[in-house]
């Protein structure tokens, strides 16, 4: 299952289908109407956040957060599709960030509690370094 980074200035009709999708399983927004979705996709968009997305066959099938802090760039809000999961899609987005001149000169760090251990392996072996408050890539400039 191929997956096409993707950053998206302004989500088409069908974007934004997906993203309500993708977001009405994250555990912070699985509460939100698609009303609601559609406002905090917009409000994050608005606060200078990057929509950060993996496209699959012209259809989105996850979507992460970035959003920049002097040389630090924070991922978050990382999700996958339901029907897409277990195919590796969050591994080939966070692959195609990672190489990504998105990021050149720049660390991504993201939150990620210890008690995760899926992407916690996964984001190790990426490249990414533990540290205090998550983990932390240091891209090539």
């Amino acid at each position: 299952m191929p997956v096409k980074l993707e950053q998206l200035q302004q989500p088409n009709a069908e974007d934004l289908k997906d993203l309500i999708k993708i977001y009405l399983d994250y555990p912070d927004t699985a509460d939100y109407s698609e009303q609601q979705l559609q406002q905090w996709i917009n409000s994050n968009l608005s606060d200078g956040k990057q929509l950060l997305v993996g496209r699959f066959n012209s259809r989105l099938a996850t979507a992460a957060w970035l959003q920049q802090s002097g040389q630090q760039l924070s991922l978050s809000q990382l999700c996958v599709r339901k029907a897409t999961r277990q195919r590796g899609v969050a591994r080939q987005l966070l692959q195609l960030l990672t190489q990504s001149p998105l990021i050149a000169g720049h660390s991504v760090h993201i939150a990620n509690g210890a008690d995760n251990c899926p992407i916690s392996q996964l984001l190790a072996e990426l490249g990414f370094e533990a540290d205090a408050s998550g983990w932390l890539f240091e891209a090539d400039v």
